[in-house]
């Protein structure tokens, strides 16, 4: 798998998580309107803890679909990085939405 495939597979990994962890307990407008802010400045691990600390649960509960075999520890790495990134950007959007 190429560092393209890896990376689409996380941005689908990351976004799926949000919308799971969305549907188990979603923003109200004071809170989506606050995750955005901090969004926007790049402070999300200073005050969204517990949203954190679901994504590195995440990384102990790997989806069925990814077959790591021959991966590098930088593409893991890699791996990583974009699926957390995948897992903001949407929760980021769906906040957006509430606050719309």
């Amino acid at each position: 798998m190429d560092t393209q495939e890896i990376a689409a597979l996380a941005a689908r990994h990351g976004a799926e998580a949000a919308e799971h962890y969305w549907q188990l307990d979603p923003a109200d407008h004071e809170l989506a309107a606050e995750w955005v802010r901090n969004a926007e400045a790049g402070t999300l691990r200073d005050h969204y803890t517990a949203a954190i600390l679901a994504l590195e649960e995440l990384w102990d509960e790997i989806p069925s679909d990814l077959d790591t075999e021959g991966w590098s520890w930088g593409d893991l790495a890699d791996y990583q990085g974009a699926c957390e990134a995948a897992f903001i950007a949407r929760t980021t959007e769906l906040c957006r939405e509430v606050i719309a």
